[in-house]
C-alpha cells in the first residue's frame, strides 16, 4: 500500500487565511489521548492496542493492530506557510465548467502558493486552485497528519477524531487520500 489519509485544517484559500497550528498541543494532545504512544521528530507511532480503531473508521481492510509489528503510522507534516499536499487521485480530476481532465494535478498543487491560478490547456478556461473539486485527493493547510498504509476511500477519521483535532486549533478539519510521503 503506497496510499495515506491526510488530515488537515480547512483553510480559505480565497481569503488567504492563515491558519495557525499548534503543532506541539496537537502533539501533546495526540500522546495525552492516547492515540501515539510515541514521538520521533515528526514521526509518530500508534499506540499498539485499539486507539486507532477508535478514531479512524475502517470500511476494508484495516491494519494489523496489537502487536509490536502495526503497519500504519502516523507523520505530522508542518509547514510555514499555506502549503498544497495530495494530487494524484485514483479518480480522474476535472477542470470547472469546462470538465476536461486535469493532466497535471499534483505538479499544479506543487507550484502553490507561488502560483494560484490554472488554465485548461484544451480551451484555455482559467481560474482560482480553489475552484477545483480535488475529490479527497489533495488539500491546503499548514499542518498535515498523514496515517500511512491506507486504502484510498477505505478510512475515514471519525468525528471524535475530527473534533480532538478541532480542540486543537479552532478549526474544522477535514481529509483526504493520496500517495504516501
Amino acid at each position: 500500500m503506497n496510499y495515506s489519509l491526510y488530515l488537515h485544517p480547512k483553510v480559505n484559500l480565497s481569503e488567504r487565511a492563515r491558519t495557525t497550528t499548534d503543532t506541539p498541543k496537537l502533539i501533546r494532545t495526540l500522546l495525552s489521548k492516547q492515540v501515539v504512544k510515541s514521538q520521533q521528530s515528526s514521526l509518530l507511532t500508534f499506540s499498539t492496542d485499539v486507539s486507532l480503531m477508535e478514531f479512524v473508521t475502517y470500511l476494508g481492510c484495516s491494519p494489523i493492530q496489537g502487536s509490536e509489528h502495526s503497519n500504519s503510522l502516523l507523520h505530522v507534516h508542518t509547514f510555514s506557510q499555506i502549503t498544497g499536499l495530495g494530487g494524484e487521485s485514483i479518480v480522474t480530476l476535472r477542470y470547472p465548467s469546462c470538465k476536461h481532465a486535469i493532466k497535471n494535478a499534483a505538479q499544479l498543487i506543487k507550484e502553490y502558493p507561488e502560483k494560484t491560478l490554472w488554465k485548461c490547456p484544451e480551451c484555455c478556461n482559467s481560474g482560482h486552485i480553489d475552484q477545483i473539486n480535488w475529490r479527497k485527493s489533495a488539500g491546503f493547510a499548514d499542518c498535515f497528519i498523514e496515517i500511512t498504509s491506507i486504502f484510498p476511500k477505505e478510512a475515514i477519521p471519525n468525528d471524535v477524531f475530527l473534533n480532538l483535532l478541532k480542540w486543537c486549533n479552532g478549526l474544522d478539519w477535514t481529509w483526504f487520500y493520496a500517495k504516501s510521503s
